[in-house]
């Protein structure tokens, strides 16, 4: 089944390309690599509107609706439709985040596509295992992750890693310099496993969609990539943790 990379990367495509008439467009002259950004940007901005008016419609529309099924159903369109826009938009602001600027700038692949080569090229021994195991007690199985989540859950976590390496690095810097450099790798690296992170828990409630999970208020992934859904309540914890074991999704 497709990921949701596979999924907007599709969308976008689909997308009429509206970006030759933008100012940015014009500035990059023949240069194909920041014209092809330019135009994925914009497709990426023009698929998150799509969300968004396909959130505040589910919205209207629960308004005309009893309460019931049908109303949590159309609460549940809007929700859904506006994870899938806040999603896309973490990706274009880790594409703000790159260095550079000008044409030099747009040069960059976004890191949408980055995503999409890097778990394309992965092999099974990068895979990082859940750590968490399954509670018999408050735990229901669905099934178990595909590799293709396994890929995700894995790089999401290596990137909190290498942002939290990053972090120390900056506490035992020599000079201001170095420091606000290892600081700025540590952001764009914890972007990178927020937007990742969040692609993940996308992917995994549409392959299970079968489960319902979209109105858990509690999923997650247990040892031997076992997927749950969990009776117990979430209690805040950081990102990396409910990403490591679980924890609510909206």
């Amino acid at each position: 089944m497709p990921t949701f990379l596979d999924t907007v990367c599709l969308e976008a495509e689909n997308i009429e390309d509206g970006s030759a008439g933008l100012a940015v467009a014009k500035q990059c002259g023949s240069d194909r690599a920041a014209r092809e950004t330019v135009s994925r940007v914009w497709k990426l901005n023009q698929l998150i509107t799509l969300y968004m008016g396909q959130m505040f419609d589910c919205i209207l529309q629960s308004k005309f609706l009893p309460e019931g099924k049908e109303q949590d159903d159309a609460l549940e369109g809007a929700r859904i439709a506006g994870e899938r826009s806040a999603a896309v938009k973490s990706f274009l602001e880790v594409f703000l985040m790159g260095e550079g600027s000008g044409v030099e700038f747009l040069q960059q692949t976004l890191f949408l596509y980055e995503l999409r080569t890097e778990l394309e090229n992965m092999g099974m021994d990068a895979i990082i295992d859940p750590p968490m195991k399954f509670d018999e007690s408050a735990d229901h199985f669905v099934g178990h992750a595909s590799v293709d989540l396994q890929k995700l859950f894995s790089v999401a976590v290596q990137y909190e890693r290498l942002s939290e390496e990053a972090k120390t690095e900056a506490r035992y810097a020599r000079n201001p310099e170095e420091r606000n450099a290892h600081v700025r790798r540590a952001g764009v690296l914890h972007a990178k496993s927020e937007a990742t992170r969040t692609a993940f828990w996308i992917s995994l409630k549409d392959e299970f969609s079968d489960y319902d999970l979209w109105h858990k208020f509690s999923i997650g992934v247990r040892d031997g990539w076992r997927v749950v859904w969990s009776d117990a309540k979430p209690s805040g914890i950081p990102p990396i943790i409910g990403l490591l074991g679980g924890n609510p999704l909206g």
